[in-house]
């Protein structure tokens, strides 16, 4: 199987598994599979300058589109948990320093 195909196999199944873990508030499983997308990411950006057959661009737009659907889940996922949180705990309960350095 070619490399690219692996990795997009690959960057998939991370995100499914970082989907899951959104979905139960996770947040250690979730920020270390975003490094590992973000490395598996990387090496596939260099692997892209590869050269393709005709036969192969197919195989490739496929799965580039179906890991696009699942990175476009998971925004989503996070979106509403930010807003569920934002809800939960409005802004403006959140006591922060302003720009004189006072509370």
């Amino acid at each position: 199987m070619d490399r690219r195909l692996q990795l997009l196999e690959r960057l998939s199944r991370l995100t499914t598994d970082q989907i899951e873990a959104a979905k139960r508030l996770d947040g250690p499983t979730l920020a270390e599979l975003g490094l590992k997308r973000a490395d598996l990411s990387f090496e596939l950006r260099c692997a892209m300058s590869d050269p393709t057959d005709d036969s192969l661009k197919a195989q490739l737009l496929e799965a580039a589109h179906g890991l696009k659907r699942l990175e476009d889940r998971l925004a989503n996922i996070a979106q509403a948990v930010t807003n569920a949180l934002d809800v939960a705990i409005p802004s403006s309960t959140v006591v922060t320093y302003g720009r004189t350095g006072r509370i």
